[in-house]
């Protein structure tokens, strides 16, 4: 598969929809929802738009290229079957997002894909959240930044008050 699916970071914010200022900050596109169907074999998605303005051809021949990757390369691509994504989550351990699945994630050179997985039969198997990496990036790294600095500052009054004991 040449889209690995990579256990995601920290940023449960992108598996969902965004709303409101998010959505430009974040370079959010638009989110694909999944379904296997009631045979499991079967896919049937909807695309919801966030910013038509990013909806580029170049997008979607990247997006179509992924999806089909994950439904088709391989001996048991996780987006061919229920069964396969069962499989797939059991094995390969992504990110917690408790009661809404698991979370993985493909980055290309322009695009962020953020992919919650919940297989159930009845509800939607597959949630897959687009990002443009010109604006999702550089918002990722002024958020790294702040954590950072709030653990520099936590570090710094630890330390001081340990010298004042």
């Amino acid at each position: 598969m040449p889209n690995l699916l990579l256990p995601a970071p920290d940023e449960k914010l992108l598996f969902f929809h965004l709303e409101g200022d998010d959505t430009e900050r974040y370079g959010a596109i638009g989110y694909l929802r999944a379904d296997f169907g009631k045979s499991g074999r079967e896919f049937w998605t909807t695309w919801f738009p966030s910013q038509p303005k990013l909806l580029t051809s170049g997008f979607n021949h990247e997006f179509d290229y992924v999806m089909n990757s994950l439904r088709e390369d391989g001996l048991n691509p996780p987006f061919a079957s229920r069964k396969n994504l069962e499989e797939f989550c059991s094995s390969t351990p992504g990110k917690d997002l408790t009661t809404r699945g698991t979370g993985y994630m493909i980055k290309t050179w322009d695009y962020s894909y953020y992919i919650r997985c919940l297989s159930q039969p009845g509800d939607y198997d597959i949630y897959v959240f687009a990002y443009d990496n010109h604006f999702l990036l550089p918002e990722l790294a002024k958020r790294q930044s702040k954590i950072d600095e709030r653990n520099e500052l936590s570090h710094e009054n630890k330390s001081h008050h340990r010298r004042l004991e």
